[in-house]
């Protein structure tokens, strides 16, 4: 599959999220349905000079062969400037997928407000393509971000700020989808997914879940999805669950390398999910 590179790279490697991370990222799809904002979301208020922004990028990837044309880029404030740092269309390692990574170009930025749990709005574009075409924020386990010594492309997000270890590491944390957003008020969920490993993998993923109602509960469903076009790949039941702690280990040897998402659900609680990648 041919790839295609857009603008150059001004760095090649990016920090993995540290264990001080505070920031979050979102991308919204306005009401004109063709409107898209990308903002950040702490998780503690950072006042001057903590607040202070040294780098940002952003990256978000759309379905290749999608009806996607991006047009009317805008910062929020008009005292920034971002740029493209890369556009990469169907990547060897990603060929479903075509990617978009922007970089903040005002270095020392103390113009966004960073409260805790506000949304801090950094820039918005149009889609003057189809309205069906919706894009999505990469994690920074995506395949093309933990591939980035292997390509020599610089995708993934990251935010450094003055008050997160002096601006030295990547501050963001991950991503606030919908489902999220909709999720954040509730205080308990039956099922969670608290941890999965190894992450990348490459032949087995070991799932651990909490089973948070403390009683024996009807057959949850396990599914793993291809993340992206939503396909089921692989779907069982598990029938012997117990009040609180589980483990599953679940064999993947037979997928492809790319991004995948491991679902739960049952009759008497809401799906959750994990993101996974695998790397063969």
């Amino acid at each position: 599959m041919k790839t295609l590179i857009i603008a150059g790279i001004t760095g090649l490697s990016l920090m993995m999220t540290e264990a001080k991370a505070q920031i979050r990222f979102k991308l919204s799809q306005e009401s004109d349905t063709k409107t898209f904002v990308v903002s950040i979301i702490p998780d503690k208020t950072y006042s001057y000079p903590d607040n202070i922004v040294s780098t940002a990028q952003v990256t978000f990837k759309i379905k290749s062969k999608e009806d996607f044309m991006l047009s009317h880029f805008k910062a929020q404030n008009s005292d920034e400037s971002w740029m493209t740092n890369s556009i990469v269309k169907s990547p060897a390692l990603a060929p479903d997928y075509d990617y978009y990574s922007y970089g903040l170009q005002t270095m020392g930025s103390s113009n966004y407000s960073l409260e805790k749990g506000k949304e801090t709005i950094l820039f918005s574009f149009e889609n003057l393509g189809k309205s069906t075409v919706i894009p999505e924020l990469i994690e920074n386990t995506d395949i093309m971000a933990i591939s980035v010594k292997k390509t020599r492309i610089n995708l993934g997000n990251q935010i450094s700020i003055l008050g997160i270890d002096g601006g030295k590491k990547n501050a963001y944390l991950g991503n606030v989808n919908k489902t999220e957003d909709q999720e954040i008020n509730l205080t308990v969920k039956a099922l969670e997914i608290t941890n999965l490993y190894p992450n990348p993998a490459t032949d087995k993923i070991q799932v651990e879940w909490q089973n948070n109602l403390d009683l024996l509960m009807d057959s949850v469903e396990m599914s793993v999805v291809r993340s992206g076009s939503g396909t089921v790949l692989k779907r069982f039941a598990i029938n012997d669950i117990q009040a609180g702690k589980n483990v599953v280990e679940l064999n993947v040897s037979d997928l492809v390398s790319g991004n995948y998402m491991l679902r739960l659900e049952s009759k008497s609680s809401s799906p959750v999910s994990a993101h996974f990648v695998l790397v063969k």
